[in-house]
């Protein structure tokens, strides 16, 4: 059996996530993950939170401001050092941390990381997105794919660590 890959999430960046998912709740929350990859995997060393400008049901649905895109794309080009759009985070308010159908069909880009911060925890009940983030414990369930893969989903699972 192939190792699975893994994404190195510093706490802080988790934290990250898991605010701009609540302060967007009921709607998506988006954003773009910074980092470095290597033959095991990515590493994120930034997160930028990014407007949802999708013109769907922005609690259903999301599209990163096209404009946050291009200057995160534009800030590790001048850079210059290993670190590159690795990925993408957004949330699901009211569903689990899956690639929904949606997601699948906008992964246009292979091998990039996907995390994914569901509203609902492993055993399936809905969380309180609305409650202030404290600490390292999640509010949300967590997850993270890559894109391109062959699998069902056309992503495969991450580790993250």
């Amino acid at each position: 059996m192939e190792p699975r890959p893994t994404l190195t999430l510093d706490v802080c960046w988790r934290i990250a996530m898991e605010r701009a998912a609540a302060a967007s709740f009921p709607n998506e929350a988006c954003g773009i993950l910074i980092g470095v990859q290597s033959e095991d995997g990515w590493r994120v060393v930034d997160v930028l939170d990014a407007r949802n400008t999708s013109s769907k049901d922005p609690t259903q649905f999301f599209e990163i401001d096209p404009k946050a895109l291009f200057e995160a794309h534009r800030a590790v080009r001048v850079a210059e050092d290993a670190r590159k759009v690795v990925g993408y985070y957004h949330s699901h308010p009211t569903s689990e941390a899956v690639p929904s159908a949606y997601d699948r069909a906008q992964a246009h880009e292979a091998d990039k990381v996907w995390v994914i911060l569901g509203g609902h925890d492993a055993s399936g009940q809905v969380v309180d997105q609305t409650s202030p983030v404290k600490d390292a414990s999640s509010i949300w369930d967590i997850k993270a794919w890559v894109s391109g893969h062959s699998s069902a989903l056309g992503f495969g699972p991450v580790v993250i660590c």
